[in-house]
C-alpha cells in the first residue's frame, strides 16, 4: 500500500535511514587524529564525504567528536613544526660496554625549511613568496622556488641577527632588502 504525504504520520521519518551509529563517535574521533579527512572517514563508514558533513550537521557528538581529533592532531602537529623550527634538546639515555649508564644530550639545531614552512602560513603577507598564490584545499602553498628560499633565509638570518642583539623585531619586506652579508 502506498502512503500520501497526508497519510503520514508527522512524526515519520523522510526518505532512506541513516546508517549512523552512536558508536561511530569515538572511532571518528580516532580517525581524525590519525588526519583522516571526510572522504576518508566516508570510506572507512561506507558512505560519501557528502554523508559525513550531513551527519556532522545532524549529530553534535559526531561534530565535536571529529572537530576535536583534528584540532589535537593539528595541535600536535603545529607543536612539532615548532619544535623544528626554533630548535629543540633531547636527553638519550644508553649503557656502554663497561655496563655503565650513559646520558647524552643532543642539541637539534633550528631548522630553516621548517622556519619557512611555518612562517610562510602564520605571516603570510610578510613570508610568502607570493601573497597572492591561492591555497588549495590542503592549506599548502604553491612550491617555493629557490630565489624565494634563498630571500626567506635572508629574513630569518637578519630576524636572527637583530633578536640575538635583545632588539624586539618587526619586519617589514623592504627591511631586507638592506641587509648586506659581510664575510668575516
Amino acid at each position: 500500500m502506498i502512503m500520501s504525504a497526508s497519510d503520514r504520520p508527522d512524526d515519520a521519518p523522510m526518505g532512506r535511514p541513516t546508517s549512523y551509529r552512536k558508536e561511530y563517535v569515538e572511532l571518528a574521533r580516532n580517525y581524525c587524529l590519525l588526519g583522516a579527512t571526510n572522504k576518508i572517514l566516508g570510506e572507512y563508514f561506507g558512505v560519501t564525504d557528502r554523508t559525513i558533513t550531513t551527519w556532522m550537521l545532524q549529530y553534535d557528538e559526531f561534530d565535536a567528536a571529529v572537530k576535536s581529533g583534528r584540532a589535537k592532531a593539528d595541535s600536535e602537529v603545529a607543536a612539532s613544526c615548532f619544535k623544528r623550527a626554533v630548535g629543540y634538546s633531547y636527553v638519550q639515555q644508553h649503557i656502554n660496554k663497561k655496563g655503565d649508564l650513559i646520558t647524552l644530550r643532543t642539541e637539534m639545531p633550528p631548522d630553516v625549511h621548517a622556519q619557512i614552512f611555518w612562517l610562510t602560513r602564520r605571516q603570510r603577507d610578510l613570508w610568502a613568496a607570493n601573497p597572492d598564490t591561492p591555497i588549495d584545499d590542503r592549506g599548502m602553498l604553491a612550491p617555493i622556488g629557490s630565489a624565494a628560499l634563498v630571500e626567506a633565509a635572508r629574513r630569518i638570518a637578519f630576524i636572527l641577527a637583530r633578536a640575538t642583539q635583545g632588539e624586539a623585531v618587526t619586519v617589514e619586506p623592504k627591511e631586507v632588502e638592506n641587509v648586506k652579508s659581510t664575510k668575516g
